[in-house]
């Protein structure tokens, strides 16, 4: 059985973002407690561009992403998934637009707790953390494109270029500034 659902396997061509039996398996193995499931969905061409961007970096991709989304152009699939879902779990599906939860000063995940049961004083209290999720600079990206051809660079080594390189945008600029002589 699938192991899950992977944002870069979404805009797969539709014979091959059949999801729905995997979501049976995991709502039938649940089915003694009260189970919600929660979907945050947002507009798919970005969407499409973030799918890539996390599979590139997690080195799941090699191509850029123009050679990437055209096997992966099924800008419907997320909608089609959602309602086969909807026809599935009903009213325990919640489907919520990514852009109204996430942003400056609001809590991704504030719904979720919600459905908990968790009081909106308690919620106050969360102290945000710092977001994670950035994209790469596209100077950052072709560079990495680069090294994932040569093949030299494997799990840390890997992960360690690409955390500096989202770190330190500036050494990947594409025009950087002059260093200033001293004295």
């Amino acid at each position: 059985m699938d192991r899950g659902i992977e944002s870069g396997k979404i805009f797969d061509p539709p014979e091959r973002t059949n999801y729905l039996p995997w979501v049976a398996h995991l709502d039938a193995a649940l089915s003694a407690y009260d189970v919600h499931y929660v979907i945050y969905h947002r507009e798919p061409k970005s969407w499409q561009r973030s799918a890539w961007n996390q599979a590139f970096k997690m080195r799941r991709v090699k191509a850029d992403f123009e050679t990437w989304a055209k096997d992966h152009s099924d800008l419907d699939a997320p909608s089609r998934i959602i309602e086969q879902f909807r026809g599935l779990l009903g009213e325990r599906l919640h489907v919520l637009d990514m852009a109204e939860e996430i942003g400056a000063d609001r809590l991704m995940g504030r719904f979720i707790l919600e459905l908990a049961g968790v009081s909106q004083d308690r919620i106050a209290e969360v102290v945000l953390p710092p977001r994670e999720n950035e994209s790469l600079p596209l100077a950052s990206i072709e560079l990495l494109r680069l090294i994932h051809e040569t093949g030299k660079f494997r799990g840390v080594r890997y992960r360690t270029l690409s955390r500096l390189f989202k770190a330190h945008p500036e050494l990947v600029a594409p025009n950087p500034k002059p260093a200033r002589k001293k004295g």
